[in-house]
C-alpha cells in the first residue's frame, strides 16, 4: 500500500503501465465536482467516484486482488 500526496503521482508510474495510466487519468479528469458514477478509462480499466467516510488508518485491513488493482484517491478530506 502506498499513501502519498497527489503532487507525487508521477513517482509511481514506474510500478506498471496500468498504474501509470490510471494515475494519469485521475488527476485531470476527477475532481470534487465529478459525479458519483463509473468512468471508463479504457476497455479494461475504469474509475468509480463515490462519497464515503474513510476509516482511520489503524482500522485498515490488507486487501488481496487476483484480477484487479485498486487505486484509491482521496479528492477532498484527509486520510
Amino acid at each position: 500500500m502506498i499513501i502519498d500526496n497527489s503532487k507525487n503521482i508521477g513517482l509511481y508510474s514506474y510500478i506498471g503501465d496500468a498504474i501509470g495510466e490510471a494515475l494519469r487519468f485521475i488527476k485531470p479528469n476527477i475532481s470534487c465536482s465529478s459525479k458519483e458514477q463509473r468512468y471508463e478509462i479504457n476497455s479494461s480499466m475504469y474509475a468509480v467516484v463515490e462519497t464515503s467516510k474513510p476509516k482511520e488508518l489503524s482500522e485498515w485491513k490488507l486487501e488481496i486482488y487476483r484480477k484487479y488493482i485498486d487505486v484509491q484517491y482521496v479528492i477532498d478530506g484527509r486520510v
